[in-house]
């Protein structure tokens, strides 16, 4: 996987900010993410893998872990690097949907605050704050 995203990094406009965004399998990309310094969001991390925990570990940049408690990869580690936020949206499976209401766990993507006690919204916006192409609604 390094070699896919080293290229893919190499093909991307070098004068333009660099935001990496994984879904689980993906997210096997988190340790070379944490290596360049690169902020990403991590949709279902796998966090029973021995080698993602450690990049958590270890993240100093902007770093945003999207999962449920449904999910049995969700692992919320113990220890996290100071860059890193955690959303955990209960019930919420793999795919972040619960059985029966596919609408509740967006609602609380938008209204509940991640670990770190600030809203979503202000989480959101520090993180692409270098990026000139995205901005949040205020």
């Amino acid at each position: 996987m390094p070699r896919c995203v080293d290229t893919a990094l190499d093909q991307a406009l070098h004068d333009q900010p660099v935001l990496v965004v994984a879904k689980s399998l993906g997210t096997l990309a988190l340790p070379w993410a944490v290596e360049r310094g690169l902020p990403g969001v991590w949709l279902t991390p796998l966090l029973r893998e021995a080698a993602v925990v450690t990049a958590v570990g270890e993240a100093r940049q902007p770093t945003l872990l999207v999962g449920g408690t449904a999910d049995t990869h969700w692992q919320p580690p113990e220890v996290a690097g100071p860059g890193v936020t955690l959303m955990e949206l209960p019930g919420a499976d793999h795919g972040l949907q619960q059985p029966g209401d596919w609408r509740r766990p967006y609602d609380r993507i938008r209204t509940q605050p991640p670990s770190g006690g600030s809203s979503l919204r202000s989480r959101l916006a520090a993180l692409f704050a270098a990026f000139s192409w995205f901005e949040i609604a205020r």
